[in-house]
């Protein structure tokens, strides 16, 4: 991470604001140099240097909070902002659409499940259509096939074969017993009886007359006659008697008496064939059973509790329970979803570990990364610590304030307070030791004292004037300050330079024999001496510079006295040089 002013680039999940490193907000993804808004279907929480794609199964109705989970009977694709509802033709189980199974549909959208194809119908995956007339289909079918010449199919029942005795309808729906002076073969229709032939209730033929006696062509027998109805039996003493339940007498003219097999039934003591076991029942010794919730059949004539991570649909087929739904009892008719904040197998509910979160329809829960927290009482989503606050191990439940003396640039960081800064509680960066205090890396800062100073943002400590020439601290500010040229400290003032002296860096020295200021003699505050002039002398003394042009006196530059020209010689100057020429006569 960087802070104000100094170069650099910043770490991922910060962008440059102005020099300094910030905190990627929620709903945004964050570079160096910027902080960009995540598209539709998109989602950060905090902290992200690149957006993530809401997944399928889940929506994502804002940028800034973690993906919702899909409700049943309703779907999604990647970068979904909502569920959609399941179409035709498909279950949505979790969030996920999957084409019904081969002789299972749905109709409507927004469905869970795909239902069984009932009996009597075809199904493709959106809709269960009829068998038309003549056709029949025995449950969990594609299409219908046609019926025998003496098979029928009633409703949702299975075909069944309609008896000698009997006749069939135009549609195959319905088996009737035949009329007396008619015979049937169980086909469609029945036949009448030729002339001078006779028949009882249920004849499989005609019977032929004595030659002496005449009947019409489906005359009945006279009235005087005893005839047993259909679904009765004719005892030995020609009377009539019911049928036995769970058994069925095909023909009321004998006594015979036929007991239903299988996962045949009938109901009452008069039926002249035994019925297929419908839907949500057993049938066992020709006696039918409601089944109870949560129980199921797979042959129509034993039952079984569901089981628990199943569940039992109202037509008693047993189905597992999806992934992200439990069922927990043996007879169950639904499954339940996986609460938020909880995990589940097919047969149970669990709590959620310390610093997981989950969704609804989790199989297992997701570890809380550090600077989040998660959302309280749900358990369901992640909530990005505060800025200044930071949540740090699996030990801490919830989101705090940086500690004073630390600071956090992220809400999963903090960091030690280095020496030349402090920091308060809740701070996200240092701040740098202003002037005239020292900070030992702790939560404050302390003045420094009139015999003590500090530079900004090198207040490691309080540092005494003299470890600094040329800087002094005044009676009533803590900061350093720079002496001015030409002055000296007098205690704690500056003071101006003394005559034939100069000053620099706060100290008066006397300018060296041979030197002057730079000012004019009688001035003071001179800050650097400079050499004597061409043709003159300087002292250190009062007289300071005296001048030497004469014939029998000179000096050079820098020089500290005036020199005797040589014997028999004048000096001469011209232009700031001088030479030697005989003496003149006297």
């Amino acid at each position: 991470l960087i802070s104000k002013g100094v170069k650099g680039a910043c770490s991922g999940g910060y962008w440059n604001n102005g020099g300094k490193c910030e905190y990627c907000p929620p709903g945004f993804y964050c570079s160096s140099d910027a902080k960009t808004a995540c598209g539709s279907g998109y989602y950060a929480l905090g902290l992200a240097s690149v957006c993530t794609k809401c997944s399928a199964t889940f929506y994502c109705p804002t940028t800034v909070d973690i993906p919702k989970k899909c409700a049943a009977g309703t779907y999604s694709a990647d970068g979904a902002t909502s569920c959609s509802a399941c179409g035709a033709g498909n279950s949505c189980v979790g969030g996920a659409q999957s084409g019904c199974s081969s002789g299972y549909y749905q109709t409507a959208g927004s469905s869970e499940y795909c239902a069984p194809c009932p009996y009597g119908s075809s199904c493709s995956s959106s809709a269960a259509s009829a068998c038309s007339s003549g056709n029949y289909a025995d449950g969990i079918q594609t299409s219908c096939s046609g019926l025998g010449g003496n098979e029928f199919r009633s409703g949702a029942q299975a075909k069944r074969t309609c008896p000698t005795g009997f006749y069939l309808d135009g549609s195959k729906t319905v088996c009737t017993v035949v009329d007396a002076g008619k015979y049937g073969t169980g086909v469609v229709n029945q036949q009448t009886c030729a002339s001078n032939t006779l028949s009882f209730l249920g004849a499989t033929s005609c019977t032929a007359l004595d030659t002496s006696l005449i009947i019409a062509a489906g005359a009945h027998l006279p009235s005087s006659l005893i005839v047993c109805q259909a679904g009765q039996k004719r005892s030995s003493n020609n009377a009539c008697g019911a049928c036995t339940a769970g058994s069925y007498c095909p023909n009321p003219t004998t006594n015979t008496v036929t007991a239903c097999t299988g996962d045949a039934y009938t109901s009452t003591t008069s039926s002249m064939f035994c019925f297929s076991c419908p839907p949500s029942n057993t049938c066992s010794g020709g006696s039918k059973t409601s089944l109870g919730a949560g129980v199921y059949t797979s042959d129509f004539q034993t039952s079984s509790n569901c089981g628990a991570g199943n569940y039992c649909e109202t037509n008693h087929v047993k189905f597992a329970c999806p992934t992200g739904y439990y069922s927990t009892s043996n007879t169950a008719v639904s499954c339940t979803l996986c609460s938020a904040g909880k995990y589940c197998s097919s047969t149970l509910e669990t709590a959620r570990q310390t610093q997981t979160y989950s969704v609804a329809g989790s199989t297992a829960c997701t570890g809380v990364s550090d600077g989040f927290t998660t959302s309280v009482g749900s358990y369901s989503a992640l909530d990005v610590c505060a800025i200044g606050e930071k949540r740090i191990g699996s030990a801490t439940a919830s989101c705090s304030s940086c500690t004073s003396g630390k600071y956090c640039p992220s809400t999963f960081t903090e960091t030690t307070t280095p020496a030349g800064f402090f920091s308060v509680a809740g701070a996200t960066w240092p701040t740098l030791c202003p002037l005239g205090y020292k900070c030992t890396g702790g939560s404050s800062k302390t003045t420094c004292t009139a015999s003590g100073f500090s530079l900004y943002g090198e207040g490691t400590s309080c540092g005494t004037v003299n470890l600094y020439a040329g800087y002094y601290q005044s009676a009533s500010s803590p900061y350093l300050r720079a002496i001015t040229p030409g002055k000296y400290l007098l205690g704690t003032t500056e003071t101006d330079c003394s005559l034939n002296k100069y000053c620099n860096y706060g100290s008066e020295v006397a300018c060296p024999t041979a030197l002057k200021t730079n000012l004019m003699a009688s001035q003071t505050g001179n800050f650097y001496c400079s050499q004597c002039d061409f043709g003159s002398a300087c002292y250190s003394g009062p007289d300071l510079k005296i001048a030497c042009y004469n014939a029998t006196r000179y000096s050079m530059t820098g020089n500290s006295d005036c020199f005797t020209c040589p014997e028999n010689k004048d000096c001469v100057y011209r232009n700031q040089y001088f030479f030697f020429r005989a003496a003149a006569s006297t």
